[in-house]
């Protein structure tokens, strides 16, 4: 009876193994043939690099289970993984920048705004980082952030709109003046607002949240129009700009294609392994807290007077997202 029940067993791994490696190579197969115009391509770009993660895991069990011959089935995704994140993991050299030149510190948070009993978290884990010097908040609620006397002393400068119940809000911090703001049109609201640093220079700094293709069945496309009027506006800056924001897009997409055609993605550049953000629902189940991130859809994009020197996303924060933070030297070239 047992050996029954092993064998059994045994075979539906099997099968549910085979079943979703023949789901990936078929989304990858489509993804050459017609790209993000079919369905099933723009599911799984959301997903990227998970599914690949997945199915080298799924490798790894049917290997274990001493079926060699199906293990190499999954093999081909080991490679495309290597091939496309392997540099990752590579020890990377730190650019080099002048001794005198403006350091950075930036720091993008989806809150989380439904979830405001778990937002004193949050306000711990933004407090722990004592040099920031630009926060940008999606999903803002306003409280704890704006009453805590701390960030109040840290953050003098702030541009807020806080969460109404139907939209959920932006905000920046910043330890600079902030002057020009301009509230954007959007499905959960963009913010921009023009920084002026120490040296007398102006940045344009933009808090950004286009709307998630999720709610849509897989549709892009509100969220890439979002994205583009956002890139019209970058486009027409005539100052130095940062990006930052939850984009609810991978680095798999069509749209995070557009964005990088004309920013730059700071932990692309200069951040170690995959850098997930997105999601961790450790407030509801505290033993998975920390562990569940699986893609990268929060960003840090700046413009060529930025250089990055590092990139990483921080631990769980009372959200769904981790906050990401990187250090941009300025270097303005014109």
């Amino acid at each position: 009876m047992i050996r029954r029940i092993r064998r059994a067993l045994a075979n539906t791994i099997t099968a549910g193994a085979l079943a979703y490696g023949a789901l990936i190579a078929l989304y990858l197969l489509l993804r050459l043939i017609g790209g993000e115009s079919i369905p099933v391509v723009r599911m799984g770009n959301a997903l990227m690099p998970a599914l690949l993660v997945l199915a080298i895991a799924a490798g790894v069990i049917v290997l274990l289970m001493r079926r060699v011959r199906l293990a190499l089935l999954f093999a081909p995704f080991a490679v495309l993984f290597l091939a496309l994140y392997a540099g990752r993991y590579m020890p990377r050299a730190q650019a080099a920048v002048p001794d005198d030149a403006l350091r950075l510190n930036i720091m993008t948070f989806n809150t989380l705004a439904t979830r405001a009993a778990d937002h004193a978290r949050g306000l711990e884990v933004v407090l722990a980082q004592e040099d920031i010097d630009i926060l940008a908040f999606q999903e803002y609620v306003g409280e704890p952030f704006a009453s805590d006397l701390t960030l109040l002393e840290r953050f003098p400068y702030r541009v807020e709109n806080a969460d109404t119940g139907t939209i959920p809000g932006n905000a920046i911090y910043s330890r600079f003046p902030l002057e020009n703001v301009s509230f954007i049109p959007g499905t959960l609201g963009h913010v921009r607002v023009e920084a002026l640093l120490p040296d007398g220079q102006r940045i344009a700094v933009y808090s950004a949240h286009p709307l998630p293709p999720l709610n849509l069945g897989m549709n892009p496309a509100i969220r890439s129009s979002e994205i583009a009027d956002l890139l019209a506006r970058v486009a027409d800056e005539t100052l130095p700009v940062l990006l930052l924001g939850d984009f609810n897009t991978t680095e798999h997409s069509d749209d995070y294609a557009r964005i990088d055609a004309l920013l730059d993605d700071s932990f692309a550049q200069v951040g170690r392994g995959l850098g997930p953000t997105w999601p961790d629902y450790g407030f509801q189940v505290p033993l998975v807290q920390g562990w569940l991130p699986l893609i990268r859809i929060d960003y840090i994009w700046h413009s060529d007077d930025f250089v990055p020197l590092e990139a990483y996303p921080l631990g769980y924060a009372g959200s769904d997202h981790h906050p990401l933070r990187a250090e941009l030297a300025f270097m303005p070239s014109g």
